[in-house]
Order: C-alpha cells, then sequence, then structure tokens
C-alpha cells in the first residue's frame, strides 16, 4: 500500500525521506549527499572531495557498498542454480535427495591368469581340470603407477567355466609334449580397497551420527554391531522398508511364487519383491567439511521385521505397467511407519566401506600387474599331499594384466 509521504510528515516532525534503493557504492554516496543537502542545508555545506565531511560520506558508502554485495551474495548463495560456494551446493542438493559422492572409483576388464599342469587323456594331453582355481571377489591387484593404485575384484573368476577362457601351451618337455599351459579369463576391476571403522555407543541418543575421517570413500559396504544384527543404509531414515528381489520358478496355492524346481510344461520363472521392514538402519551424508557422516534414528524399542511379499509381475502390470527391474516401487504402496528407526545403543557398529577412486585411479593400460592378495576358493584339502606343492604353484603363478586403461574415476 502506497504511503502519503505528506501525511507522514505531518504527524512526524522527524521523518526524513530516505533513498532505499542505492545498491552500490555511487549510488549511496550521492544519495547521502543529497540527504545532507536536503536535511542539513545549514550545518554542512562543504561537499568538496578534499573535505572531513566527505571522508565520513564515503566511508559510509563504502560500508552500504560491502552489506549490500554480502547480502545479495547470500541470497544468491541460497539458490541452487546461482551457488557457487561448494559447501552450499551439497547442502542444497542433498536437501532436495540428491546424494553426492566423494569419490568415483576407475573400473577395467583385466586378464587374469593362471598356470595349470597338463594331463596326459586317451585324446592327448590338457590342462588338468582339478587344478583350474575359483578364485573369489575382493581379490587384491594394485598397479606400477606412482602413486600406486589399489584395485579389487568385484566378481568371482572360475578358471573351469570354459566361457570367455582361453588356454594355449607354456612348456613342452625334450619330447615336445606339453608340461604346463596357461589358462586366462577377464576379471573385472574397481579402483578400491576396503577398510573399517568401529565405534562405541553408550544409552540411547536421539538421531545420533557418526563421522568417517576417511576422505575419499566410494560407498558403505555394511554395518553390523557387536550383538550380530546387519544395519541397513536407506535414502532418507522415514524410509523403513528394503527391497529384496528373489529368483522364484513356482507357484504356491495363494498365489504367490515359490522357490522350487519346474517340471516340464510349467509356470516359467518369475521374481518375487520381498518387503522388509528394517529398524535397524541409517542414513548416509556429505557434511561441510566433506566427510561422510551416518545418521540414526530415534527409537528405542526394537521391533520384529515385517516381511510382505508380493508378485513383481502381478504388480508390475497394475499399477506400474512394466518390470520390477525397470521401475522403482514406492513402498508407501504396502506398509506405512511412523517411525526413524532405533538409534544405537550400547553396542559397537563396524562400519566397512570402500575407499579409492579419484582422477589418479585411471592408470593406463599394461599398469595393472601386481598381485597383492588372491582369495582362493578352492579347498587345498582336495589335493593329496603328493600334490600341495603344485597346488600351492599354481596359485602362486596367478598374474594379471590389464589390456585397456582403467576409466571412471573421478574427484568429488
Amino acid at each position: 500500500m502506497a504511503v502519503n509521504q505528506n501525511l507522514v510528515r505531518k504527524f512526524n516532525p522527524n521523518f526524513k525521506d530516505v533513498n532505499y534503493l542505492s545498491k552500490n557504492f555511487a549510488e549511496f554516496r550521492q544519495n547521502l549527499i543529497e540527504f545532507a543537502k536536503a536535511y542539513y542545508p545549514n550545518t554542512y555545506t562543504d561537499f568538496n572531495e578534499a573535505s572531513p565531511g566527505m571522508m565520513f560520506i564515503e566511508m559510509a558508502s563504502y560500508v552500504g557498498d560491502v552489506l549490500s554485495f554480502y547480502i545479495d551474495n547470500q541470497f544468491k548463495e541460497n539458490l541452487l542454480l546461482f551457488a557457487k560456494e561448494r559447501q552450499n551446493v551439497l547442502a542444497i542438493s542433498q536437501a532436495f535427495g540428491y546424494k553426492p559422492k566423494l569419490t568415483a572409483a576407475a573400473s577395467v576388464d583385466a586378464t587374469i591368469l593362471q598356470m595349470v599342469p597338463a594331463l596326459g587323456t586317451s585324446f592327448g594331453y590338457e590342462p588338468d581340470s582339478r587344478f583350474f582355481l575359483k578364485i573369489g571377489k575382493n581379490s587384491k591387484f594394485s598397479s606400477n603407477t606412482l602413486p600406486t593404485q589399489t584395485f579389487r575384484s568385484i566378481e568371482d573368476v572360475n578358471f573351469s567355466d570354459p566361457s570367455d577362457r582361453t588356454i594355449r601351451v607354456l612348456s613342452r618337455d625334450a619330447s615336445n609334449i606339453p608340461t604346463m599351459y596357461v589358462v586366462s579369463k577377464k576379471i573385472r576391476l574397481i579402483s578400491a580397497d576396503i577398510k573399517t571403522a568401529t565405534f562405541t555407543f553408550g544409552s540411547a541418543q536421539k538421531f545420533s551420527k557418526i563421522e568417517l575421517t576417511e576422505p575419499n570413500i566410494i560407498a558403505i559396504q555394511s554395518v553390523a554391531d557387536s550383538d550380530g544384527f546387519t544395519w541397513n543404509e536407506v535414502d532418507y531414515l522415514g524410509q523403513d522398508l528394503v527391497i529384496e528381489e528373489r529368483e522364484t520358478t513356482t507357484r504356491t496355492d495363494d498365489g504367490f511364487l515359490s522357490a522350487g524346481v519346474l517340471p516340464t510344461g510349467s509356470l516359467p520363472s518369475a521374481k518375487l519383491a520381498v518387503f522388509r521392514r528394517k529398524a535397524r538402519r541409517f542414513a548416509s551424508r556429505v557434511n561441510s567439511d566433506f566427510k561422510l557422516e551416518l545418521w540414526f534414528g530415534s527409537g528405542t524399542n526394537e521391533a520384529d521385521e515385517d516381511i510382505f511379499t508380493i508378485n513383481s509381475t502381478d504388480i508390475a502390470n497394475t499399477k506400474y505397467n512394466q518390470s520390477i527391474s525397470n521401475n522403482s516401487l514406492d513402498p508407501s504402496d504396502f506398509i506405512t511407519s511412523d517411525t526413524f528407526g532405533l538409534a544405537p545403543a550400547n553396542t559397537t557398529l563396524t562400519v566397512t566401506y570402500l575407499v579409492g577412486g579419484g582422477v589418479q585411479s585411471n592408470v593406463p593400460s599394461n599398469s595393472i600387474v601386481t598381485v597383492d592378495l588372491v582369495n582362493v576358493l578352492n579347498n587345498s584339502a582336495d589335493y593329496a599331499a603328493s600334490e600341495q606343492n603344485l597346488f600351492n604353484t599354481v596359485v602362486s603363478s596367478v598374474s594379471i594384466n590389464n589390456e585397456e586403461p582403467a576409466r571412471g574415476g573421478g574427484d568429488i
């Protein structure tokens, strides 16, 4: 509503007309000069550049200019489109539900090799299949670059599987009979190392949090407490359901699918979506110091897990009209909860997480050549005493090489 300036002056003789539109030093300076001329015409008339009065006018204009700048800047930093400070960008984006990454891991399909002794058969000579290794995931390798980058396998490798397997003769005896073969397969590696941290909790504290001081955390692998319970990561603490997919092959009387073996002509295999209500859960966020924090809930009363199972095909056809693997399900469609999960109490949490990545993890080809740890799944007890040395030689023969450079590594 417009204000009648003359009416204001009539009832308030001390009223002075102030211009609130000034934004920079020159405007503040000019408005202060006009203000002095209008309201103090007989008090001060020396507006020369070198006069003491002009010094105070310009100092006040300087202060106004600085305050105006920071007010505008602070308002701009509240808008995601115009924010420039990294801390503000992180805070606003997380408030919108985005989960920033502290680092991104490089990945590469490398070649893993092992030696296999020759075995004579009625058809000639071939690798002795008993010495094909089964190498589990989380086997550890490193590069010869500076600084050295650690890589881990993210999948099991079974040399007895003929798919994607290459076999060639490594050595022959004096009679040109093969004595040793080299077998190679592809293996997926990421630039990551596994680390753990422990945190001890006393009495329950609502919305307690812990901070992982490691700077380059790729992801949380697991969180377990000293009582044997597993804590599940969720997008937000109000999300109390964890969705699990279960492969199924037979249909039960209630219309749901359950695990089993299909007889000839039965229904094809499908998937079940198993919703588990998890009281022990946490959400992660990046704080202002660019460290990863784990936030826990406010509950203190334990509750059993509720399990709700649905047929993914039925849900896809009725509401989502597509496969469960291509569309995220809204847990609120099935079960609701008014809690934010449990707060850890009188226990010790062990957090297992992956660290690494970064731009420097994009190592060139033929640089991942060092085997640090091989997770061999073969049971050494399956080999006779006379074969133990040969088995150990086969294990120690494992080697690695990346014909392609590792890609995808990035900083925060």
